[in-house]
């Protein structure tokens, strides 16, 4: 049995990825702080690959919340799937990674 060899930078990008993405469709509307508590990501590692899936279209942000209680807080944002659901959402799911994650 050979050993196995640590996962590369695209395997765990992909692998993050698509754990983010699926965060989002079970839970729409969720932020990019509770995408982290939920994956246990970093807040930076998933607003960058929410920031990823964005740019291809496979998740889209609602806008921004205030946050209550929390004086000087920046305000956040909810993600969800987009409103249609395109040929991007099926290319994505049938040919995953898509080349943007490369």
């Amino acid at each position: 049995m050979t050993d196995p060899s640590p996962a590369g930078q695209h395997t765990l990008r992909r692998h993050n990825s698509a754990l983010v993405l699926r965060t989002v469709l079970d839970t729409p509307g969720i932020s990019r702080a509770a995408i982290a508590a939920h994956t246990g990501l970093a807040k930076a590692t998933v607003s960058s690959l929410v920031d990823r899936l964005i740019a291809a279209d496979l998740v889209a942000e609602t806008g921004l919340v205030v946050r209550a209680g929390r004086a000087g807080a920046a305000p956040g944002s909810r993600c969800r799937p987009p409103a249609r659901m395109g040929s991007a959402w099926r290319s994505a799911w049938t040919t995953w990674p898509p080349a943007w994650s490369t």
